[in-house]
């Protein structure tokens, strides 16, 4: 991240900005921000951060409506890059799958590869994450 010095508004504050949205682009664009001196506000109409990336526990089930399909988990990726600037990625094991979908019929089975299995040079789209911190 950059090491900008803080700059001061007219009265001695620093910047200020409002960002709509708390999913990844509006929670990154707060840390950045945040990261060269700016004050963020990050204003979220649900009740939850996250965005597209949330979980939530529902009759004794976590239903996962992301974070089991990341994109950018390759090392030196843009995607990850960012993941790993903003700390996305502490404390989390990326799993790359050599089955990302099976698919089930009456005439058996068809296992799909994952792109990381099938385009080793390409982004990996298709991993899972296993978090190594305790689950709350």
């Amino acid at each position: 991240m950059s090491t900008t010095a803080a700059r001061t508004t007219r009265n001695g504050d620093a910047p200020s900005i409002v960002i709509i949205g708390g999913g990844i682009a509006g929670l990154s664009a707060g840390i950045f921000a945040q990261a060269n001196g700016l004050q963020a506000t990050i204003l979220e109409k649900h009740t939850l951060l996250g965005g597209e990336c949330t979980g939530w526990d529902r009759k004794g089930y976590h239903i996962d409506g992301c974070i089991h399909w990341l994109l950018g988990t390759k090392e030196g990726t843009p995607m990850n890059d960012l993941w790993r600037s903003v700390g996305a990625l502490d404390g989390v094991e990326i799993y790359h799958p050599e089955t990302f979908l099976t698919y089930e019929h009456e005439s058996g089975t068809v296992p799909t590869p994952s792109r990381s299995s099938s385009r080793p040079s390409g982004n990996s789209a298709a991993s899972t994450t296993r978090s190594t911190s305790p689950s709350t």
